[in-house]
């Protein structure tokens, strides 16, 4: 999720996201027809196109990927006919689905509120053989560790050390300052700030970049400037006007870059792989990367809320919406080796969520469950290490800025 500086998003009810599959999926074909159908007759009861909450219950024995698919096909053929979605204190209808089961098959209830007006309205459905459970992916969760808050908006942060005093440090990139912190008598305490100087205003929604290099140096990326902490010939910290590219990967030094358009907040649709290849998109938010046997796969979250799967050879894999517009992949070791980190679509007025998925073939499965924050994610960027990420979180009650890094756990 991001705030005002996203394009307007579903702010979906996510009651059920424990696996979620999309994509042109088999679960999804065997539950495509009798999901618009009940679409269609939710509609008819609704009338006019409206705002509306959905929710899904499961008391069948259907399985998670398959009530993930009936959600998504709902939910589709709704939009289809003009219905959208949006926060519970908005909403002008509520949805309530549930999934039952009878000897004959399933039994899946909607009950429609829409002001006064209340009706039910339901399908039967023949039983369909799923072998989603003999294919399930490997549980895997979320590991979420605290790390800083403060007042002041955070873009991003990173470890600096231990340097030879054995003492690690803290950097925070703020819009117009970068800051170093100590640790002392086990918290961060603020050391160093450097103002960085824009010739114009920064933009109303600014982001950043923290690249942290082997020697314990770092680059500070921000709109239409870059930042440098250098030890030779002395340690200092110079900051210009720049349109370097930004790395998009954990920021090794072949890391593919994209250009960020500086006075507004997404990248240019392109993402360079080196000095002769690259890769040319619609312009995108965030872009994770995932490599495989068979040459890299990369996603991009677009400005018109798609997810684009394209692989290195410029061939395009897939596309699905449903997401939030901050992505990022962690080499893990567990499952397939690597995971997608997405958040889920919102407005920036409610709790956030970021959920675990894997790529397979044209389609992205969630793993476990997934992990709540008390705000929107602001911003998800790979560390260095490429096994863990970093996020920025708005809690909603304090108004102040958190950084957490996450992590996978293989199983439960």
């Amino acid at each position: 999720m991001r705030h005002s500086r996203r394009i307007p998003r579903l702010a979906l009810a996510w009651t059920f996201v424990c696996i979620l599959t999309v994509g042109h999926v088999r679960a999804a074909d065997n539950w495509q027809d009798p999901a618009d159908e009940l679409a269609r007759r939710i509609a008819a009861q609704l009338g006019s196109p409206t705002g509306l909450v959905l929710t899904l219950r499961n008391t069948s024995t259907l399985t998670d990927v398959d009530v993930g698919a009936i959600l998504q096909a709902l939910r589709s053929q709704l939009r289809s006919q003009g219905f959208r979605f949006t926060r519970a204190n908005r909403a002008k209808a509520e949805v309530r689905v549930t999934c039952s089961e009878n000897a004959d098959g399933y039994l899946w209830i909607a009950e429609i509120r829409s002001g006064d007006s209340r009706g039910v309205r339901m399908v039967s459905v023949p039983r369909v053989p799923t072998s989603a459970a003999s294919s399930a992916p490997e549980p895997l969760s979320i590991r979420r560790v605290f790390i800083f808050e403060q007042e002041e908006p955070i873009l991003d942060f990173a470890f600096l050390g231990p340097d030879a005093n054995g003492i690690a440090r803290l950097v925070v990139l703020e819009p117009g300052r970068v800051v170093l912190f100590g640790k002392s008598a086990g918290a961060w305490v603020r050391e160093q700030a450097f103002t960085v100087s824009r010739p114009r205003p920064w933009p109303r929604d600014p982001r950043g970049r923290l690249i942290v290099r082997p020697d314990q140096t770092f680059d500070a990326y921000l709109p239409g400037m870059k930042c440098t902490r250098t030890v030779q010939p002395e340690l200092r910290t110079d900051c210009r006007e720049s349109e370097d590219s930004w790395p998009m990967g954990a920021g090794s030094e072949d890391s593919p870059a994209a250009r960020f358009v500086a006075d507004r907040n997404f990248f240019e649709g392109r993402l360079a792989l080196g000095a002769d290849q690259e890769i040319a998109v619609p312009p995108f938010f965030s872009a994770a990367e995932l490599p495989g046997g068979k040459g890299r796969t990369w996603a991009f979250a677009g400005l018109d809320g798609q997810v684009r799967l394209v692989a290195t050879s410029l061939e395009p894999v897939a596309a699905w919406g449903g997401w939030g517009s901050s992505i990022v992949s962690l080499k893990t070791g567990c499952g397939k080796g690597w995971q997608l980190l997405a958040t889920r679509p919102g407005d920036g007025t409610e709790p956030d969520a970021v959920q675990a998925f894997e790529i397979s073939g044209r389609r992205a499965v969630a793993v476990g469950a997934p992990v709540e924050f008390p705000g929107p994610v602001m911003e998800m960027w790979p560390s260095s290490d490429g096994a863990t990420a970093g996020a920025i979180v708005r809690n909603l009650k304090t108004g102040r800025y958190v950084a957490f890094t996450l992590s996978i756990s293989c199983g439960e």
